[in-house]
């Protein structure tokens, strides 16, 4: 629509002074062409640069916050505590479903002390009861140590151990090892990010991540980062295919909430920096 009305004013300017030549022949059509399209060439130069990123960039961003994740089986919002929030605010990871974006459950991210975090169950956000079992996570509680780069996980309103492993930053390589139940064998669950630069300062956290074959080559999508709300950079989308291991328990298993509480704990970093006044 900008651009119909910017070359609308543009030619009719010009069939303007093609008219005031036929009416006032002394008048030069140089003056009037600089005079009508000049101006707003100039202002388009102007305007564009300086609110580009309103007209154009905020709509796009906010479209693909929304509907990015359509397609894929679910979707977390991670959302960092920013630099004015207070200290007892948590950063926190809300589950929704895909499409209509029902809210189901969230998480926290407890880091009281350097070294080590804590990723919980919170509250369910929606009544457990009209949730689909699918939905419901097994696993309530992971406990990373980051001085060791050991993670442990425990089930159940019991708090049963159900889930321990190790993981490497550089890449965010996990490897894991879980059984969600007391009668099932137990699971091991290999996966990786796609690219090593997945964590930047002044960035947030991008994240394709994988699982990963005997051979160490690449398989199926687990998760994938897309991009912080218009407006608001201390919110960020990711979009989950949900667990790729059996016996996992459903959409929200170990191979998917493991990696989240990292890339939470990264998104609460660039949420401080991006929120930190200049």
């Amino acid at each position: 629509m900008l651009y119909s009305t910017i070359n609308g004013f543009i030619f009719g300017a010009i069939g303007l002074a093609a008219l005031t030549c036929e009416v006032w022949p002394e008048v030069k059509p140089v003056a009037i062409i600089s005079a009508f399209v000049l101006p707003p060439i100039c202002a388009f130069f102007i305007v564009v640069p300086t609110f580009g990123s309103i007209i154009f960039i905020t709509p796009i961003r906010q479209m693909a916050y929304n509907h990015r994740c359509d397609s894929w089986a679910a979707q977390v919002v991670l959302d960092g505590r920013g630099y004015k929030d207070p200290l007892s605010l948590p950063s926190t990871a809300l589950f929704v479903t895909a499409g209509d974006s029902r809210p189901l459950f969230s998480f926290d991210l407890d880091q009281p002390q350097e070294g080590w975090a804590r990723f919980y169950l919170r509250k369910f956000e929606s009544p457990e009861e009209t949730i689909e079992s699918q939905y419901i996570p097994a696993l309530r509680e992971i406990v990373y140590d980051f001085v060791n780069l050991r993670l442990n996980g425990t089930c159940g309103t019991n708090a049963t151990p159900c889930l321990s492993g190790k993981f490497e930053l550089d890449r965010l390589i996990m490897d894991l090892q879980f059984n969600l139940t007391t009668n099932s064998p137990e699971v091991h669950s290999r996966a990786q990010s796609s690219d090593r630069s997945w964590s930047w300062p002044d960035e947030h956290p991008t994240l394709n991540y994988k699982t990963l074959f005997d051979d160490d080559s690449p398989g199926d999508e687990v998760l994938q980062t897309t991009v912080t709300r218009a407006g608001d950079c201390t919110r960020l989308k990711t979009c989950l295919a949900g667990s790729r291991a059996e016996g996992s328990g459903g959409v929200f298993g170990p191979d998917v909430l493991a990696p989240l509480g990292i890339l939470l704990a990264k998104q609460s970093q660039y949420a401080l920096s991006c929120t930190k006044p200049k």
